[in-house]
């Protein structure tokens, strides 16, 4: 027999068993602050074991540890387990980042045949704080942008009162040191949480730039890792037009001022539509953003670094001296990077000798101060004392304000009201009206507020009130303003200092001194009181009452509380305004904007009176109660813009369907692409490419399918809708039904001026019984079978036999069961996630599922963070099953013996 056989035989009968194998499955570590768990799975593959093995643990060594090399912390472990998990506590460390090492049987006690696999790292240990960019994001509307980013922090401690900076234009990482060009501060992040940032960059100019985002701009914080703090590039473009008034001037004859304006457009594309105000006299301050002026001017269309001329005029003009100014887009209908060129500098223009400007600031005493609107600085308080004035010095006893800062005997003994400044109003218990800054000359009230300069010069509580882009006034300095800048409760008569929200109501006066529309509320014989002290009552005499007079909180005007479910402002909205409620009422009026709103929309929500319901009022030329008519139901005519097209039901023809705009009339050319129904055949677009209404007779009115309302006879320009009725032809002209309706004999009646009647004789066109049109309200000129449907006033406006058609009052996009619209009972936060609605399982996502503000507000259960998620599990591990050295021995022995009794 082969001694190889022999080798053989012997390793069948006597197999190898498999020797002890040491080594570390996993190496994980969890730090909560100073303090390091590391987990080591350590096991042993094979059938022996030895007596005990050593586990050893490397915080951050130099390089990769050897067998024998001592570690910083170690402990005996038995072997014969097949894997077992065993922590080793780090506590004390300072704050760094460590590269670290578990190392099985250090010592090298046991024999095995694999050494190389008993050791395990590096491991990478934070301790500290950490904070990074998790996403960084910009947003552009128009010229201006948005940055949004959301930083985290995945240390082990707390990361405290830093600063996430942008950069508009690098390119490169932005340095430790520096803190961007804008930056928003964070004052806490925990370790394992996030939070969202949406900072404004502002209007940024034409051209194309690469945007940073750093967490810990300037380096407040010491972190276990710097290197993660930068996020970046995102490269993005900017191309708007930039409308600049480049030369105003004015020319005097007798009484009529002609101005002439340049405007061009400075920036890379085209607009489309704009307008230009002049504003003849601003004495105070300059006209502000949203201000209409005296007159307007509109200009359909201005390409590219072109320029147009356009000329105003103001006839019989009082004589006198005045202000005046030019602002292009005053409207803000366009998205430019420099709105600060849209206005231009003062224009002193002079009529006749001059004067006082029209009468409008009068000095009767002649003592340099005057009295009216238009008068600088601080007015005279006594404009027929010349010994009165803010230029005069207190006389002390007399109990008389001789400085008219409004309080008598200031600075005198025994009176706490003292001027340090020297600029006549000073501070004190006693002062009426306080300095805010008594240690700067330039601040005090009336003062002439400094437009850019983010301070409060005329002490009204208000920062650059009155400035181009703020939209919030305070004429009278009484500390509340005007205008939809403006916070909390407006004033209702901002001439006037001692009339304003905060003020007390004189009874008898029949003035609303308190601005909750009012008059001598809380006075005798006037039923409306106010319990709960915030300046709004109950009452059968309340204008506009309180809703909850039991809580000082809750009262028209009041800021909305997201998430508290009640309607803090008093206009039966919950949480208008509020993210996941697609509805702003901000007027408070009670009827707003969005999808979400319980009613129809606002047609003009920075106005309280007007609002759908509201009261026609007529001769205004303004659709006061929204049904998309002005001057409905009034038997008048009136054209407020100037258009040569009226309005109401005494004009004869096509009513003017926007008759606040000249651009907008029945006439009018359609401009393709502008969204706006410019010749008011309720047609956006009509005869414009890929739009189906083409006008065959030239009448003005077409047929197709987009047509909203269509020709009856599109081959005879005498009859189209709005066509003047003939009477005695027996032709439908205005396409309503009926024939010869209003003439003599005919028993069809419209009384509400609407062109649809109701009688005998409507609807009697033999031609036309399949479409009869007859009137289903003739008191209300904005219902009438060819009006527009407004969506949640539960009435038939089009008169079709269906209320609201076409109305989405409860749209669920993604099937949750739960959608926006004013029907619905209960609103989606997220219409675009089925898993985000009320009452849904908060999951930590980012996301608000549960939809009551606030994200991932319910983890709970082990989650990691944010993630919500579970360290994925260590692969299994597959030990070698090697023959043992002295086995192998054994058998070449046997061998070797063997062969020696061969040789024999």
């Amino acid at each position: 027999m082969k001694y190889s056989t022999l080798l053989v035989l012997f390793l069948l009968v006597f197999p190898a068993p498999a020797q002890a194998d040491l080594y570390i499955k996993s190496f994980t570590y969890t730090a909560t602050g100073s303090t390091v768990n590391y987990e080591v799975d350590a096991c042993e593959s094979g059938s022996t074991s030895g007596s005990g093995a050593s586990l050893g643990l490397y915080y951050n060594p130099a390089t990769k540890p050897t067998v024998g090399q001592t570690p910083d912390q170690q402990t005996n472990i038995s072997t014969g387990l097949l894997c077992k998990k065993r922590t080793l506590t780090r506590n004390g460390a300072p704050v760094g980042l460590y590269k670290s090492y578990a190392y099985i049987d250090w010592a090298g006690k046991v024999f095995e045949p694999n050494e190389t696999n008993n050791v395990s790292g590096p491991l990478e240990v934070c301790v500290g704080p950490d904070v990074y960019i998790k996403s960084f994001s910009i947003e552009k509307n128009g010229a201006a942008v948005t940055y949004k980013a959301t930083v985290c922090n995945q240390g082990s401690m707390d990361a405290k009162k830093f600063r996430v900076g942008f950069w508009h234009n690098r390119g490169s990482a932005p340095p430790s040191k520096s803190m961007g060009d804008i930056f928003k501060s964070v004052t806490s992040l925990s370790p394992g949480k996030c939070k969202d940032l949406i900072v404004s960059g502002g209007l940024r100019p034409n051209g194309s730039f690469t945007a940073w985002a750093r967490a810990d701009s300037g380096d407040f914080v010491v972190e276990c890792r710097e290197s993660n703090n930068p996020k970046g590039p995102v490269a993005y473009s900017m191309a708007n037009p930039d409308l600049a008034i480049t030369t105003f001037t004015s020319k005097t004859t007798g009484s009529t001022i002609t101005y002439a304006v340049r405007v061009c457009n400075k920036g890379v594309v085209g607009v489309s539509k704009f307008y230009v105000d002049v504003y003849y006299h601003k004495p105070k301050q300059a006209p502000t953003l949203g201000e209409p002026g005296d007159v307007v001017q509109g200009v359909t269309s201005l390409a590219a670094s072109a320029c147009t001329n356009l000329t105003f005029q103001r006839t019989s003009a009082p004589d006198g001296t005045y202000s005046s100014y030019a602002m292009a887009d005053a409207d803000n209908f366009v998205s430019e990077p420099n709105e600060s060129n849209n206005l231009t500098s003062l224009l002193s223009v002079t009529v006749g000798s001059g004067g006082t400007s029209g009468g409008s600031c009068t000095d009767a005493d002649k003592d340099g101060y005057g009295v009216g609107s238009g008068c600088t600085g601080i007015p005279d308080c006594n404009d027929n004392n010349a010994k009165i004035s803010p230029k005069e010095k207190e006389k002390c006893g007399d109990k008389i304000d001789q400085d008219c800062d409004l309080t008598p005997d200031d600075g005198c003994p025994g009176v706490d009201c003292v001027d340090r400044d020297g600029d006549s109003f000073g501070v004190g218990k006693d002062c009426k009206l306080a300095d805010c800054d008594d240690n700067n000359k330039a601040v005090y009230p009336w003062a002439t507020e400094t437009c850019g300069n983010n301070k409060d010069d005329n002490c009204n509580k208000l920062v650059d009130d009155g400035c181009p882009g703020v939209n919030c006034v305070d004429k009278d300095m009484d500390g509340v303003g005007t205008g939809t800048g403006c916070k909390g409760i407006p004033d209702c008569d901002d001439t006037d200092l001692k009339i304003n929200p905060m003020a007390k109501e004189i009874c008898g006066d029949k003035i609303d001194q308190d601005c909750d529309l009012t008059a001598d509320d809380g006075c005798p014989g006037v039923d409306c009181n106010d319990k709960d002290g915030d300046s709004f009552g109950v009452g059968k005499d309340c204008v506009l009452p309180d809703c909850d007079d039991n809580n000082k909180k809750v009262y028209p005007f009041a800021p909305e509380v997201c998430g508290d479910n009640i309607d803090d402002n008093c206009n039966k909205i919950a949480d208008d305004g509020c993210p996941g409620r697609q509805c702003v009422d901000a007027d408070a009026d009670g009827y707003g904007v969005g999808k979400g709103c319980p009613g129809p929309q606002d047609c003009k929500d920075n106005k309280f009176s007007i609002h759908p319901n509201a009261k026609e009022k007529c001769g205004d030329g303004v659709d006061n109660d929204c049904d998309g008519v002005p001057d409905d139901g009034c038997p008048g005519s009136v054209d407020s813009d100037g258009d040569g097209y009226k309005v109401g039901g005494g004009a004869s023809g096509q009513r003017d369907c926007d008759d606040t705009n000249k651009l907008v009339h029945p006439d009018a050319k359609e401009l393709c692409g502008d969204g706006v129904d410019n010749d008011c055949d309720l047609t956006v677009d009509d005869g414009c490419p890929g739009v189906k209404c083409t006008d065959s007779d030239g009448d003005g009115w077409g047929v197709g399918k987009d047509c909203k309302l269509a020709d009856c006879n599109d081959a005879d320009t005498a009859v189209y809708p709005y066509a003047a009725e003939v009477c005695g032809d027996k032709v439908d002209n205005n396409c309503n039904g009926s024939i010869d309706e209003g003439c003599a004999g005919v028993l069809c009646t419209d009384a509400d001026y609407d062109t649809f009647g109701i009688g005998a004789h409507c609807c009697n066109d033999p031609n036309s019984k399949a479409s009869c049109k007859r009137d289903c309200d003739d008191k209300d000129g904005g219902v009438h079978p060819w009006a527009k449907e407004i969506c949640a006033d539960n009435k038939d406006n089009n008169c079709n036999g269906s209320i609201d058609e076409g109305c989405a009052l409860c749209e669920d996009k993604d099937a949750d069961g739960f959608g926006i619209g004013p029907k619905c009972s209960n609103w989606d936060c997220d219409e675009n996630d089925p898993l985000a609605y009320p009452g849904a399982a908060e999951v930590c996502n980012g996301k608000d599922n549960n939809c009551n503000g606030v994200k991932d507000d319910d983890c709970s259960g082990g989650e990691t963070g944010c993630e919500c998620a579970m360290s994925p599990a260590a692969p299994p591990r597959g030990g070698s099953h090697l023959l043992p050295m002295v086995w192998l021995l054994l058998g070449l022995v046997v061998v070797g013996a063997a062969l020696k009794r061969r040789r024999r």
